[in-house]
């Protein structure tokens, strides 16, 4: 099976804070809720594979970021590249900051690999 194959066979459409709905992995998450599956040797975040498969390469050092905030969607048009900066001010402007702890928290589960 194909990665955009395995992909879309686990998969739940759900509706979301967006206008679109969810794409939700349904397989393995960890510990934050973010989806992950096998990909060239690596365990890496599901929104991360769509992108590759969607849209192509993630520069180093770049996030890929959820615009509806839920961290097992792996719409392509859900997410959104970021630096680790942008990751914050995403947070900051959607009112899911919660002071510097958080940020700790956010870089020790950061989903760049």
């Amino acid at each position: 099976m194909d990665i955009r194959a395995k992909l879309l066979s686990l998969i739940q459409v759900a509706e979301g804070p967006l206008s679109t709905d969810c794409w939700l992995w349904i397989g393995a998450r960890n510990n934050w809720g973010y989806g992950y599956i096998g990909y060239s040797g690596w365990s890496e975040g599901v929104h991360r594979v769509s992108w590759i498969v969607s849209r192509g390469p993630i520069p180093n050092g770049i996030y890929v970021c959820h615009h509806c905030d839920t961290p097992n969607c792996f719409r392509p048009d859900h997410l959104f590249l970021g630096t680790p900066q942008d990751n914050v001010a995403d947070m900051i402007a959607k009112g899911r900051y919660r002071g510097v702890q958080q940020i700790r928290l956010a870089a020790e589960r950061s989903h760049d690999r």
